[in-house]
Formats: structure tokens, C-alpha cells, sequence
């Protein structure tokens, strides 16, 4: 069973530190990432604004909305559906930089044995957000904080939806405030590029999947990473250690 976690800050830096080894790398991987988020997106928009256009020239706009409506149904589960497959290679890459590994371009798309699984990931936590959404904003931050490391889980432990979710919940769950305001902080710092005009995403969003790896290798384990330099796992027990001699006794 998975003993509950306690959230370390110094993830962040690590993080930090893991991007910046391969920041070129991970560039040309937020590039890659958004180009592919286009494909789905760029047509919608296109139908809409054709389908605003129609309205607002005829006297029964009723047809464009309906139109608009049914693209948002199809658009949606695409987008999602595209940023599962690489979501999960994304952390595919983090995984192996972890391992002292090199990875390519062609990483990003290597997640065709997880997509289902991550995309049921995506779903049920949006779910559950929106659920807790509803109830009051602070809920539905809660649940990204408690579902931390749930696509870690699914890439690299290859779990199903709802085990990866339970096994996340388990780490987090005593620590679960802290989780909520650390995942709340990486989204931020992984959204800082939106400032200079999105542009900046470019390097700021692989922070996103490098912090969330480093936090989920010092949770979990990553058969064969690489520990960064502050990281200082407990000595171990003195167990079995010989008593003082009786001349050193006060």
C-alpha cells in the first residue's frame, strides 16, 4: 500500500533544474504540442465565426447556434482526447530524462499504449472538478491537488484510470491541503509564459510535466532515475549497532 506523502518545495527547483538540462529539447517539445492542439481547434473556430456571420445576416439565427453547438460537442472529446495522447507523452519524456536518458521529438507521440487509459484520467478529473466546481471553487481545486500524480501513475506504472486515481489519492490525501496549494502553484508557474504573449509557454509549460515527475519519482519510485542533488534520503536505523562500552556510561 502507498504510504501517504508530504509535500517537498524543493520539487520546484528541481523541476527547474531537469528542464534546464534539456531546455532545447523541451522547446521543440511545446512547439510540437501546440501545433498538434491547432488541428482540432483551428477549424472550430472557423465554423463559428462562418456560423456568426449567417446569423447575424438572417432572421433566424436559431440554425447557426444549433450548428455551433453540435461542433462544440465533436470539438471537445478531439481536444481532449488530443492533449491525453500527449500529455502522456510528454511525462513519457520526463521519465526518461529522470533515468539520464535522451529524448526526441518523436517521444511525444510514444504514448499510443496509455492514450485510453490517460484520456480516462483527463475525463473522470474533470468530472470530479466540475462536480466540485459546482459545490464551491475551492473544491474543485482539491481534486487536482488529491489527483496529483494520477497520469504519472497511468504512464508509468501503466494503471487503469481509477486505480491510478485511488493510488494517487492514497499519496496525497494526508497532505492534502499542501497538494492542493503545490498543484495550484506549478499550474501558475507552467502558465507564467502566457504573459509574454503565449509565446513564453514555450518554457514555462515543460515545467508543468518536469516538477510533477521529480515530485512523483520521490513518491513513487522511477526504476533507474537519477536523483538530483537535494534530495537527501533518512539514514537508516541504527539497528543492531553494538551498545556503548559500561565506561562510557554517565
Amino acid at each position: 500500500m502507498q504510504q501517504p506523502a508530504i509535500v517537498r518545495w524543493e520539487w520546484i527547483g528541481d523541476g527547474w533544474n531537469l528542464f534546464t538540462q534539456q531546455w532545447g529539447a523541451w522547446v521543440v517539445h511545446m512547439l510540437a504540442f501546440v501545433l498538434v492542439m491547432l488541428i482540432p481547434i483551428i477549424p472550430f473556430y472557423a465554423v463559428a465565426v462562418a456560423a456568426s456571420l449567417a446569423a447575424a445576416s438572417t432572421d433566424h439565427p436559431e440554425g447557426a447556434s444549433i450548428l455551433v453547438f453540435l461542433m462544440m460537442l465533436i470539438m471537445i472529446p478531439l481536444v481532449m482526447a488530443a492533449a491525453s495522447f500527449l500529455l502522456g507523452g510528454a511525462y513519457k519524456s520526463a521519465m526518461k530524462q529522470l533515468r539520464g536518458e535522451p529524448f526526441r521529438i518523436g517521444d511525444l507521440f510514444s504514448a499510443g499504449d496509455c492514450f485510453l487509459r490517460v484520456w480516462g484520467v483527463v475525463l473522470l478529473v474533470a468530472i470530479l472538478g466540475a462536480i466540485g466546481g459546482m459545490l464551491c471553487i475551492l473544491p474543485a481545486f482539491i481534486v487536482q491537488g488529491l489527483c496529483f500524480f494520477a497520469i504519472p501513475l497511468v504512464v508509468e506504472r501503466r494503471m487503469g484510470p481509477i486505480e491510478a486515481i485511488q493510488a494517487s489519492i492514497a499519496a496525497t490525501k494526508k497532505d492534502w491541503l499542501m497538494f492542493t496549494v503545490f498543484a495550484l502553484v506549478v499550474q501558475i508557474i507552467a502558465s507564467a509564459g502566457s504573459i509574454l504573449c503565449y509565446v513564453g509557454l514555450l518554457a514555462s509549460y515543460p515545467l508543468l510535466f518536469t516538477i510533477t515527475s521529480v515530485a512523483y519519482r520521490d513518491v513513487f519510485g522511477v526504476t533507474g532515475a537519477n536523483r538530483t542533488q537535494s534530495y537527501n534520503p533518512p539514514p537508516p536505523p541504527d539497528y543492531g549497532m553494538n551498545p556503548p562500552p559500561p565506561s562510557s556510561w554517565q
